[in-house]
């Protein structure tokens, strides 16, 4: 059973970045419950990674995207970006150096993190797209 399920409210009207939501998604799921099952460091890690460097992608193809619609906020939303990807990079650093408590912690940061991010930054330039 999926920690956070989609919803229609959270699409932004791009097909292309809806799906890329939606694996962001399933990778949060997927972290959570590797480390509800206390499974070993070298698994959480492994997860952790997985959901950064898909992140990263995504972040790319949407700025990217953006940048050829002309999106008016693009350099704020990059910024967003970065700082999202330094406080998940941030998060890994003390997941590997085994911080307790920390990866409950992480889950919740990205799970605010996607549900914000998307239904607040995202939604700014779905009128690109319409």
């Amino acid at each position: 059973m999926a920690l956070i399920k989609w919803r229609d409210s959270y699409s932004v009207g791009v097909e292309q970045f809806d799906n890329e939501h939606k694996t962001i998604l399933r990778l949060i799921n997927e972290m959570f419950e590797v480390v509800k099952d206390k499974h070993d460091q070298i698994s959480v890690n492994y997860e952790v990674d997985k959901l950064i460097n898909y992140t990263k992608k995504h972040f790319r193809n949407e700025e990217t995207a953006l940048e050829q619609a002309e999106f008016e906020l693009l350099d704020e939303h990059k910024a967003i970006h970065k700082r999202l990807v330094r406080e998940a990079i941030d998060f890994k650093e003390k997941i590997e150096n085994n911080t307790d408590g920390i990866n409950s912690d992480f889950y919740l940061f990205l799970r605010d993190w996607l549900l914000k991010h998307i239904l607040e930054e995202d939604m700014k330039y779905s009128v690109c797209f319409s």
